[in-house]
């Protein structure tokens, strides 16, 4: 991992329904007319079956991205080259709409904290994060994805490299306009999604060594 500077206070926020809400193939799943839609929907849908160990190995990094595509067994016709589901999921996850409100809130405060993207997720979004940092060296115009604000992170800790320090403060999807919520572990991408509000907190907890 890469050295970074060491402050006195670091934020760690959650990924998915705080930063972004986009599952994993959005290109594909949020087309009903993309010919592969409906067989992706069923195979995450059984991916992340209750009774079943897949998306938790997954996201511990016990099994890759290729594994689980290859799990799901869809078949690819003449319009889609070899690789194209694992291609287009790391596509897909750079391009990840994000809460570009917040994230302009983690910016203002890198002048007092290191700012850590802290999240239980797989490698295909590691792998897209980690991609981005050393791709941009500053912000576009047009500032929407991960791919655009992945610069601003100073680092990133994701279940499936490695599980978050624990006791570590989360920035956390509330359903309380009054109050933070503060997690000490996030929920994977696909994760049930609630009808909470956006929840801006600033609470941070030095890293432990």
């Amino acid at each position: 991992m890469k050295q970074v500077p060491l402050w006195g206070r670091v934020i760690f926020s959650d990924w998915h329904g705080v930063l972004s809400r986009d599952p994993f193939w959005v290109s594909i799943r949020g087309s009903a007319t993309h010919p592969l839609h409906n067989k992706l929907e069923a195979s995450m849908a059984g991916i992340f079956a209750s009774d079943q160990d897949l998306a938790n190995e997954w996201m511990k990094g016990l099994l890759s991205s290729g594994q689980v595509i290859a799990e799901m067994g869809i078949q690819l016709d003449r319009r889609f080259r070899d690789g194209f589901l694992a291609r287009r999921l790391d596509v897909d996850c750079a391009r990840m709409r994000v809460n570009a409100e917040l994230f302009e809130v983690l910016r203002a405060l890198r002048a007092e904290a290191m700012v850590v993207i802290a999240t239980d997720n797989m490698d295909c979004f590691a792998r897209a994060f980690q991609k981005a940092r050393s791709r941009r060296r500053r912000l576009p115009d047009q500032r929407e994805t991960l791919a655009d604000w992945a610069v601003i992170c100073d680092d990133i800790i994701c279940s499936s490299a490695g599980l978050p320090p624990m006791g570590c403060g989360l920035l956390t999807q509330s359903s309380s306009t009054t109050a933070p919520t503060i997690a000490p572990r996030s929920p994977p991408a696909e994760a049930p999604r609630s009808s909470g509000k956006w929840v801006h907190t600033t609470s941070v907890t030095p890293p432990r060594n």
